[in-house]
Parts: structure tokens; sequence; C-alpha cells
């Protein structure tokens, strides 16, 4: 039987906006984050790569709990893509 895996949540705020994500497991990271999905739609298959990864799900930005300044504004596959590499700079450990 498996253990349940611990889920880390955080946010970060970032120019008009703040971005939500959640982090499982140890090792290399991986990534999982499309738009419009938030991250409890990759759970399951976080929870399955957390075993020997360290996994990273979002939220992008004014999707579930990812909130912009202002939410009539549409998100730029530039602003989701700054947003991700934020997230990684913001916690390089997880790139260790």
């Amino acid at each position: 039987m498996t253990q349940p895996t611990t889920v880390a949540a955080g946010s970060l705020e970032v120019p008009d906006a703040t971005l939500h994500y959640e982090v499982r497991g140890s090792g290399p990271c991986v990534v999982l984050v499309g738009a419009p999905m938030d991250a409890t739609h990759f759970a399951p298959l976080a929870d399955l790569l957390a075993v020997d990864h360290t996994v990273l799900t979002t939220d992008p930005r004014g999707v579930h709990r990812s909130r912009r300044a202002d939410p009539d504004q549409d998100s730029t596959p530039q602003q989701r893509a700054d947003d991700l590499s934020r997230r990684l700079q913001h916690r390089r450990e997880w790139l260790e």
C-alpha cells in the first residue's frame, strides 16, 4: 500500500497577479502545467510521479486559485511562460 503524498501549496506575488502552485515528492523536477487546467486536474498523475520526483503543478494566471489584478484581462502565452519561470526561480531547490 502506498503512502498518501504530502502536498505543499504556496503562492507567489508577481506583477498583476498572485500565482498558486503545489509541490509533491523529491528528486528531479517535473512540471505539469496546462491552461485552462488547474493543479487539481494533475493531482492523480502528480501523486504517481512524486514517488521519485519533485512535481510542480500550477494554477495558471486567472485560473482557479491564481488571481489576476484585472479579472477581465486575458493572459498571453508569454505571460504564462514568464509566470512559470518566476515560480521556478522562486524555489530554485526544485531544480537541484
